[in-house]
């Protein structure tokens, strides 16, 4: 069974102690789309608007990375969709895939530094859910992050992403506390059919009543109608019919 953490788009997001990495990493996630797209922020820093990952109005998926943004955006994301991200930097190459739309890829060198999901510095709050973020430091495993909301506790209270690494979990700011911030996106359940089948029935006419014996079900015949199971009408058993109740 899957979770996922709900942003409300106004002013609610999640923080965690500040990752920053000078060198080759890997960001990736899971996200879905607000039911109207707009300009929002999925990773950033709030006490700095240089380095983020945005989603735009216009269906296209923007980072920056300490102040220089990587052109062009990946474009063709829609409204209230679930997708999945990995942006890697190996030396001075850089790569952003997101689901099935077209990769792109980049020069950069520049210093990745997030401390927040769901805003930067001017705000723009994401109003989408996230069911995990991953970053991965192949230098330094001290930066490693995995915040995973199936893995989190989904009971009343604030909201915490739980880092499911090293521990260092993302805080929800502004968020519900009774419960309603977590997702429930079901799947992971054990589905069991249970098929009985019974005997044929049997039929017994007698004196111009119809009896059907089987598993236990006694059903009796409409009488004397015309038409009816007795009488030998178009609708009789006698010919095929089926009016019995």
């Amino acid at each position: 069974m899957a979770w996922a953490l709900q942003f409300d788009g106004v002013n609610d997001y999640a923080t965690f102690a500040s990752v920053s990495i000078a060198g080759d990493f890997t960001v990736s996630g899971r996200f879905k789309t607000p039911p109207v797209l707009a300009t929002q922020i999925l990773l950033g820093n709030t006490s700095s608007n240089n380095g983020f990952i945005a989603l735009f109005s216009n269906g296209t998926f923007e980072v920056q990375i300490d102040g220089t943004a990587l052109s062009p955006r990946v474009s063709g994301l829609v409204s209230d969709t679930f997708y999945d991200f990995t942006l890697t930097m190996a030396g001075t190459s850089i790569s952003f895939e997101v689901s099935t739309l077209t990769t792109q890829n980049y020069s950069n060198n520049d210093v990745l530094a997030f401390n927040s999901v769901g805003r930067f510095s001017s705000g723009l709050y994401f109003g989408g859910q996230v069911e995990n973020i991953t970053i991965t430091d192949p230098l330094s495993s001290v930066n490693d992050r995995n915040w995973d909301a199936t893995a989190s506790s989904h009971a009343a209270g604030t909201p915490i992403l739980t880092d499911t690494i090293g521990g260092n979990n993302a805080t929800g700011v502004n968020m519900p506390t009774d419960g309603s911030a977590w997702v429930d996106l079901g799947g992971g359940g054990i589905v069991a059919k249970f098929t009985r089948t019974l005997p044929a029935p049997s039929a017994t006419i007698s004196g111009g009543f119809v009896f059907l014996l089987s598993a236990g079900w006694f059903t009796d015949a409409d009488q004397g109608a015309a038409g009816s199971p007795i009488d030998g009408g178009t609708n009789s058993l006698a010919n095929g019919g089926g009016d019995m109740k």
